[in-house]
């Protein structure tokens, strides 16, 4: 059996809620157990194995373990290495560095994990196009408004853009849409109808402002979503686009159209 232990009160805080929530149920269905609004205080090793000791909302548990894997992110190690001493800006974030990844001396460039953004490989790759661009003399900058953030679990889960707190928060007159995988008939040929897809828009242009997905190979179909909001392509034009049957990208197709209550395999609102 697996436990997870999560400090905040979902999985996946920075995913949207409702799509997190969805990929937590999932995963509870496969037996793995979660406890929620808790933190690990101490790790026992002993003969028969370790006992995790988690305080939670419910008090103090016990549990049993044979592996216990500590994933609570990182930190740049770039304290000893003179970067201060040239003039490098340091925050407790990382190594500061503007739209074009130069830091605070010009010349000097950093991308990656270093730089307090993003830690995602795809991220850094393109992070250092920009900085490689940019010392050749060309101008480059890099956008962070369209990244694509794939959690490779099963059921996958993607997520491009706001979510719908992050869009409410920023003042936008948000409308919704959501689709289930179950009756569409790829997942059904394919045995996995769990999941779903949410568009989150706003109401005035109908801009697509971000794309959240829990199902089949969800790390694969955000890319129609990047390009979307990359090219800031509004909810009818998602609407319009003609999508493949059988495909796993009809939930996007369906889930666009519940924006406005019209899709074609759910209950109208």
């Amino acid at each position: 059996s697996t436990m997870v232990v999560e400090m905040m009160p979902e999985i996946l805080p920075l995913a949207d809620a409702e799509v997190a929530a969805e990929l937590r149920k999932s995963l509870a269905r496969q037996g793995i157990a979660f406890h929620l609004d808790s933190r690990v205080t101490a790790v026992d090793r002993r003969e028969e194995g370790m006992v995790v000791k988690i305080d939670g909302p419910g008090g103090q548990v016990d549990a049993a373990a044979d592996v216990v894997l500590v994933g609570v992110g990182r930190r740049p190690v770039i304290g000893d290495i003179g970067l201060e001493a040239i003039g490098v800006e340091i925050t407790g974030h990382g190594i500061s560095v503007d739209e074009r990844m130069q830091t605070t001396v010009p010349g000097i460039y950093a991308i990656g994990d270093v730089t307090g953004k993003y830690q995602l490989a795809h991220v850094a790759s393109h992070q250092g196009v920009v900085a490689a661009e940019n010392a050749m003399g060309r101008s480059s900058t890099m956008s962070y408004k369209a990244i694509p953030s794939p959690v490779f679990t099963e059921p996958e889960l993607a997520s491009v853009g706001l979510t719908e707190v992050q869009a409410r928060e920023g003042g936008y007159d948000v409308v919704v849409g959501t689709f289930a995988f179950r009756p569409l008939g790829k997942a059904i040929a394919m045995d996995q109808q769990e999941g779903m897809v949410k568009v989150v828009s706003e109401r005035k242009y109908g801009e697509v402002l971000g794309v959240h997905i829990v199902g089949p190979h969800a790390s694969d179909l955000i890319h129609e979503a990047v390009a979307a909001i990359e090219l800031e392509a509004t909810v009818e034009e998602l609407q319009r686009m003609i999508h493949g049957h059988p495909t796993l990208p009809e939930a996007i197709l369906e889930a666009a159209l519940d924006v406005d209550g019209i899709a074609l395999h759910k209950a109208p609102r």
